[in-house]
């Protein structure tokens, strides 16, 4: 029973973040989101792909940041001291942020089919199909699916910025830099890697591209929850100290 006890109470305390900025800034671009869908015309319905790729890639590796922002920002030297997993708690917050943005996507769709009766979009088929580029309805964990493992790369990347460089906005700089160009050449960068399936070539396959992604993502992972193990790291004194 302690043991069980010890590891709610570290679940609890990772997913702790209502106290940080980074998470309010999070709710701040969210709630605009929302905003959008709730004033938009019946009759012309916002586009999904801003809302289910655009702005939950920014968010995901916002959320990732705040994981980490009590930790990194703050007591991380004391925590390393402390006789507990930093592998256990870098997987724990890795798993809490992908849930995090699913639970993001999950909740604009709501408010977006209560508002337009459903939701329409360009779906692709798993199973390596030409992409659908003709508009059809669309089920929540269907675009869900699609959108998860851009997002769990970029989560990935983010918290693999945090642990190398020590600093929140090291790992936020990292995930941002690789939206943002990926968003300004519309996929020209990426090309085969893109996030954006709006954005993959015609001659690419949709299932090799999220199959990369998710591959990307899980080695990233993997060496970020490898290194930051090293205690060395985060006890030691700076030199100026």
């Amino acid at each position: 029973m302690s043991k069980t006890r010890a590891l709610a109470a570290r679940w609890f305390m990772d997913v702790r973040v209502g106290r940080q900025p980074l998470f309010w800034v999070l709710l701040l671009i969210y709630g605009s989101m929302l905003v959008g869908i709730l004033t938009g015309s019946p009759e012309r319905p916002r586009g999904v792909y801003y809302f289910s790729e655009m702005g939950l890639y920014l968010l995901s590796i916002i959320a990732t940041g705040a994981m980490f922002q009590r930790e990194i920002s703050g007591d991380m030297e004391m925590v390393a001291s402390y006789p507990v997993s930093l592998r256990a708690m870098a997987l724990r917050k890795w798993v809490f942020s992908i849930l995090l943005a699913a639970v993001l996507e999950l909740g604009w769709m709501i408010i977006y089919h209560l508002k337009y009766g459903g939701i329409k979009t360009a779906m692709y088929d798993w199973k390596g199909g030409e992409p659908g580029f003709s508009v059809t309805a669309a089920r929540p964990l269907g675009i869900l699916l699609q959108t998860l493992p851009a997002i769990m790369l970029l989560i990935s990347l983010t918290m693999a910025g945090i642990i190398v460089f020590k600093k929140i906005f090291a790992g936020l700089l990292i995930g941002s830099a690789v939206f943002m160009l990926d968003t300004i050449t519309s996929g020209q960068l990426l090309e085969r890697w893109t996030l954006y399936t709006a954005y993959l070539p015609k001659t690419a396959s949709f299932p090799l591209n999220r199959v990369m992604l998710l591959g990307g993502s899980a080695l990233l992972a993997g060496a970020a929850i490898w290194f930051i193990a090293q205690r060395e790291r985060w006890t030691a004194k700076d030199e100026e100290e």
